[in-house]
């Protein structure tokens, strides 16, 4: 209150950064606990990539890519459809991974695909 009989409140905010306290070790238990669960998400496999040559999503913009045509494949076949056609713009992670790596995780997938990527289903009939 700017005066003990004043009828209006004066409200003011400041930003902090948290790094300015020190982390309470409890909590940091609770959360590390939680978390197991999007961990194990993050590192659940989501098809392992048995085709020919390297996995791989390098210049995706400019030519087909292995991971490119295995992702719209999946789509095609999730979605119970002839077709599937992905920007491949949505397709950012331009990389080639390694021989050994085998699994493609969920954790793969959002970094391939960061941001949301709406998807319809367009009945064409005539085929």
């Amino acid at each position: 209150w700017p005066d003990a009989g004043g009828r209006k409140v004066t409200v003011t905010t400041e930003l902090k950064p948290v790094s300015e306290w020190e982390p309470d070790a409890k909590v940091e238990a609770i959360v590390h606990r939680r978390m197991e669960t999007v961990r194990e998400l993050d590192n659940a496999p989501l098809f392992v990539w048995d085709g020919p040559g390297v996995l791989s999503s390098k210049d995706n913009r400019i030519q087909e890519t292995t991971l490119s045509t295995k992702l719209v494949s999946m789509l095609r076949d999730a979605l119970g459809c002839d077709c599937c056609v992905l920007n491949a713009g949505n397709i950012r992670g331009n990389r080639d991974y390694e021989p050994d790596h085998r699994a493609f995780t969920y954790n793969d997938l959002k970094s391939e695909i960061p941001f949301d990527c709406e998807m319809i289903v367009v009945p064409m009939p005539g085929h």
